[in-house]
């Protein structure tokens, strides 16, 4: 979870975007499990939990605007790994095993975004 999404930011939607990003990522995790035993069902569990992710993104769109050139560039990569998510759920739902490739490029995108973040200077933090 990145600072952003840990209650660095002030609004309406902040108890919004804290519960949806943790949400989505719990999500995405179990629709890759679930996938093992019920394929349809973990597919779109996947799905949803990238549609979060993504929610989660445009409720913190005006906060990340404020923020640094690197900051920035990582909160666009965490959106992308949430796309690829969303990719990897609708491969899965039809069946395709193309779903771990996109699960895999999306989990390396979030994980580094994740890590990235926590590194990033203070001055760059909500």
């Amino acid at each position: 979870m990145t600072d952003l999404q840990r209650g660095g930011q002030k609004g309406p939607h902040k108890s919004i975007s804290n519960t949806l990003y943790p949400a989505g990522l719990i999500a995405c995790a179990l629709g890759a499990i679930l996938h093992i035993w019920l394929p349809q069902v973990g597919g779109w569990t996947l799905f949803a939990g990238g549609l979060l992710i993504i929610i989660s993104h445009i409720a913190d769109a005006r906060q990340v605007s404020s923020l640094g050139v690197r900051a920035k560039r990582l909160m666009r990569m965490n959106f992308l790994g949430a796309a690829m998510y969303m990719i990897a759920g609708g491969s899965a739902v039809e069946g395709k095993s193309m779903w771990i490739l996109f699960f895999v490029i999306g989990t390396v995108f979030v994980a580094y975004t994740f890590f990235a973040l926590s590194h990033t200077d203070k001055k760059t933090e909500l």
